[in-house]
């Protein structure tokens, strides 16, 4: 049975945390406030940040798909919650540029006031258009105080440091910092140890 969470975008290795007891001790995002878990490869903060999702809508309700269609005519409803894998968005942004009928992938996160999972965020090389994407996303949901949970490979100092002190401070004042550092969890277990 396909979890709730796949509603949402969740990757299918995430999608068993929904059969879980969810953890309300974790951090609660309906006052808009963000989290920002950072940490080396391999260290769960994916896994945490799902959790924290699949606690979140064990307080304010699960997502349920779309009716909407497009043969319906009517206006396309806004996005809902949302798991975005931050750097495939950027490539899907790439490849819709130019493209008459493609739609902007980022729409689905720019004015989404709902919770979105940006996953993977700053992992990618920081060139002008992904600095300027990045920096759109964080500046519209700072402003909204839109809950959204982060997860990436480098810690503040370091986006601020590769992509700007902007970015940086409004993730530091709008969330709750927490360094994941840790073992390598996929290595240990391809190594046949336990975790």
């Amino acid at each position: 049975m396909a979890s709730y969470l796949s509603v949402i975008g969740t990757p299918a290795r995430y999608l068993p945390i929904g059969n879980t007891e969810p953890d309300l001790v974790l951090p609660d995002l309906t006052s808009g406030r963000w989290v920002f878990l950072f940490g080396p490869a391999g260290c769960g903060k994916t896994h945490r940040a799902v959790e924290i999702l699949h606690a979140h809508f064990a307080r304010v309700g699960k997502p349920r798909p779309s009716d909407w269609r497009p043969w319906h005519h009517g206006k396309r409803p806004a996005p809902g919650p949302l798991f975005v894998d931050w750097p495939g968005l950027l490539k899907a942004k790439v490849r819709a540029i130019g493209n008459d009928e493609a739609e902007d992938p980022i729409l689905t996160v720019l004015g989404n006031r709902d919770v979105v999972l940006l996953d993977d965020v700053a992992t990618e090389r920081p060139t002008d258009f992904a600095i300027e994407t990045l920096g759109e996303v964080i500046s519209d949901r700072y402003n909204a105080v839109a809950p959204t949970v982060l997860t990436s490979n480098r810690s503040l100092d370091e986006i601020a440091a590769t992509y700007g002190k902007r970015i940086a401070s409004r993730i530091s004042e709008a969330a709750l910092v927490a360094d994941q550092s840790g073992t390598d969890w996929r290595l240990a277990i391809a190594r046949g140890e336990t975790c």
